[in-house]
């Protein structure tokens, strides 16, 4: 999708509730964005935490993690549920 409608009408809720609405947590879905999976996303990097300034938790939907280093660099802080399959001693 063109950046515009990603920042339109994907984004914007999100935006809205971290900026306006003060959440304390974001939690990724099962889907995958531009074809990364969003607990993967460089959107949770480079918007969620660089653009808007979020300093909450980030935590994948329950077993929506497929990686480990992707997305300890996206910025994901928590794998749900535990025991992890991607953290842990892969760390």
């Amino acid at each position: 999708m063109d950046e515009r409608t990603l920042r339109e009408v994907y984004l914007r809720p999100f935006e809205s509730a971290v900026e306006d609405a003060g959440v304390k947590a974001v939690m990724t879905a099962y889907n995958r964005v531009d074809g990364v999976w969003s607990a993967d996303s460089a959107l949770l990097a480079d918007v969620l935490r660089g653009e808007w300034g979020f300093e909450g938790t980030v935590m994948s939907d329950w077993f929506g993690l497929h990686s480990t280093v992707e997305g300890i660099r996206s910025g994901l802080d928590l794998e749900m549920p535990g025991p992890t399959l991607h953290r842990g001693p892969k760390l």
